[in-house]
C-alpha cells in the first residue's frame, strides 16, 4: 500500500514540473505583454506612416488582450497559440470571420470605421472580445 502512494506522489510530481516547463517556455516565446507593443504596418506604404498593428493572443482559451482601443484604418493580427483551433468572427453577421486559424497560425483584419466591434470565437462563443475603434483626427 506504500508503493502505491509512493507512485502516485512521483506521478503528480512529474505532471507539476511538465506544467511549470510548459508555463515557462510559453511566457518566454508568447509573453502577453510583448503582445501590447505595436509596430509599424508595411502593408500599404501609403498609410506607412500612421496605420499601426496590434497583436492579439489566441492562449488559453482567451484573447490577450481582451480589449483593445484603435484608430480607424489600423490592423490588428490575432495569433493562435492554443493547441486546438479557433476563429475571430464578428458578432455582426458578415462583419468579419478568419475562418478556422489552426495552431500557430494568423488572422489580420483592418479596421476602416470607427465603432465597437464585439468578437467571439465560433467553435467555442464563450471565448469572447472587442475592438474600440475611434476617429483618426
Amino acid at each position: 500500500m506504500k508503493r502505491w502512494w509512493l507512485i502516485v506522489g512521483i506521478v503528480i510530481a512529474l505532471v507539476l514540473i511538465a506544467i511549470g516547463t510548459y508555463v515557462e517556455f510559453s511566457n518566454k516565446n508568447n509573453s502577453p505583454v510583448s503582445n501590447f507593443t505595436n509596430s509599424l504596418s508595411t502593408d500599404n506604404e501609403a498609410h506607412e506612416s500612421y496605420w499601426k498593428t496590434y497583436n492579439v493572443s489566441i492562449k488559453g482559451f482567451a484573447y490577450i488582450p481582451f480589449l483593445l482601443k484603435i484608430k480607424e484604418g489600423e490592423k490588428v493580427v490575432w495569433t493562435n497559440y492554443d493547441s486546438l483551433a479557433h476563429t475571430v468572427t464578428s458578432d455582426v453577421a458578415n462583419q468579419f470571420s478568419s475562418g478556422t486559424i489552426m495552431t500557430g497560425k494568423s488572422f489580420e483584419y483592418v479596421f476602416e470605421k470607427e465603432g465597437i466591434y464585439d468578437y467571439h470565437c465560433s467553435i467555442y462563443p464563450y471565448i469572447k472580445g472587442k475592438v474600440i475603434v475611434e476617429k483618426r483626427e
